[in-house]
């Protein structure tokens, strides 16, 4: 196609407006593709350094950027920009953001730990037993720098927390070696600032292990979803005779007995920073109840264990 010889004023147009206007900008007004307008700056040697990259991507286009980062990938808000996936990748990288490796969008339910349910009060009390978040900038806006991470080594009730918080975030699987034997454990993260925040403000910290507080803003009748979920990421039931344990810091498990059927002596775990408490017999069996009757989500051995010595 043939393309118009450039003029004068536009080239002086261009000029002028470098400060304040994108390529995409400078072409529409100029009734010129992107491609041409960037060609031709290269030649007059007028062309955009990295100044004015990060200045004059209008606000707009950067919250794209960071609404869709965890979502898309770098071919699909190329193309939404008309600009090169390289290119995009630049300014990405420039802003601190990481889009996704994957075709597949990755979402979640970012709202997920705003509004008390069952599944939430079970799947926080689970991330309070095995989980951890990170922040890699605590000043960010940016999802890619927040993380919510639960570890287990059943991968079946990892599915179905990612199920119930509508994740599409990808489970991976974990091979080694731990005292001279092989174990296979998974693990479940997604990039979440809102979903950081909120366990923040549910009490939730990083580098919880020695410190975790039984969180105090739970409605009383979704706290024993929490222990549940509590119990199945940290606590035992032993499958050859009725005794369950309980593991965690001395604050948070002497705080948990006093919402069981019985009050357990917590006791510190000689040699060790953590605390521990349990019961056997007829207790246990209250306490599983307590946990476990008329639940909706649970792992699964251990909902297996309670029906044996609880039915």
């Amino acid at each position: 196609m043939f393309q118009e010889t450039w003029k004068n004023e536009e080239i002086q147009y261009i000029k002028e407006n470098l400060e304040n206007k994108d390529y995409l900008q400078l072409a529409s007004d100029l009734g010129r593709t992107k491609l041409s307008v960037e060609r031709k700056m290269t030649r007059l040697g007028i062309t955009p350094g990295k100044r004015w990259i990060h200045k004059n991507w209008p606000n707009e286009k950067v919250q794209y950027l960071i609404d869709n980062a965890s979502k898309k990938t770098y071919q699909e808000m190329a193309k939404h920009f008309e600009i090169t996936p390289h290119a995009l990748a630049k300014k990405m990288r420039k802003l601190g953001l990481i889009p996704k490796k994957h075709s597949k969008f990755k979402t979640v339910n970012h709202s997920f730990f705003k509004t008390w349910s069952e599944e939430m009060s079970y799947i926080l009390g689970f991330w309070w037993a095995d989980g951890c978040i990170k922040s890699k900038n605590n000043k960010s806006e940016f999802d890619s720098h927040y993380i919510f991470n639960i570890g287990q080594k059943e991968r079946e009730i990892l599915d179905k927390i990612n199920s119930v918080m509508k994740s599409t975030y990808q489970i991976v699987r974990h091979e080694g070696q731990k005292n001279g034997k092989n174990f296979v454990a998974h693990s479940l993260s997604i990039s979440s600032k809102e979903i950081y925040d909120d366990i923040i403000s549910l009490g939730g910290t990083e580098r919880k292990s020695l410190t975790a507080k039984f969180p105090e803003s739970i409605p009383q009748e979704y706290v024993r979803h929490f222990i549940r979920g509590f119990f199945d990421g940290d606590g035992c039931v032993r499958s050859n005779r009725l005794h369950i344990t309980f593991v965690g810091t001395y604050d948070f498990l002497s705080k948990l007995s006093s919402y069981l059927p019985h009050c357990i002596e917590t006791k510190k775990i000689n040699g060790k920073k953590i605390s521990g408490m349990d019961t056997s017999g007829w207790r246990a069996v209250d306490v599983l109840e307590y946990m476990y009757k008329d639940s909706i989500i649970y792992l699964d051995r251990k909902y297996n264990l309670y029906k044996k010595w609880c039915s």
